[in-house]
């Protein structure tokens, strides 16, 4: 175990490391604090939003994992979608088909399946239990 745990460190540190050359190698000065903002506001959005919004539910509620699963996943989504949707308001070449896409619509269709898919997992059990003592009845 230990030496799995080394070994997994020693990836992530070069894997870290490799990313901070090539950021610094590949950046302005004026990027650099573009993306330091973005990183401080990330951090803000876990620590003041996501993190409590998330431990408030799980003290409150019923079908807490389910729920609790639904705002990690749509947390996360939103983090990336958030940037998408704010650069695709930037202008870019109209050539480029990706960037022609109603992000908006789309960040909502994807909220809406995490909400669909911990709605399921919250029902199913129900249901199952449900047609399991209709089938003793009979």
């Amino acid at each position: 175990m230990r030496t799995t745990r080394i070994t997994l460190a020693a990836m992530g540190i070069g894997a870290l490391a490799y990313g901070v050359w090539r950021l610094l190698g590949h950046t302005s000065a004026a990027q650099l604090v573009v993306y330091a903002g973005w990183l401080a506001a990330a951090v803000l959005l876990h620590d003041l939003v996501l993190a409590p919004g998330i431990e408030l539910v799980g003290r409150v509620g019923r079908g807490r994992p389910a729920l609790q699963g639904a705002l990690v996943v749509a947390g996360l989504v939103l983090s990336v979608g958030a940037l998408v949707l704010w650069r695709s308001t930037a202008r870019h070449d109209p050539a480029l088909a990706l960037l022609q896409q109603d992000y908006g619509l789309h960040l909502l269709l994807l909220l809406g399946l995490v909400a669909g898919v911990a709605a399921l997992t919250r029902l199913v059990p129900r249901l199952r239990r449900r047609t399991s003592r209709l089938s003793r009845r009979a």
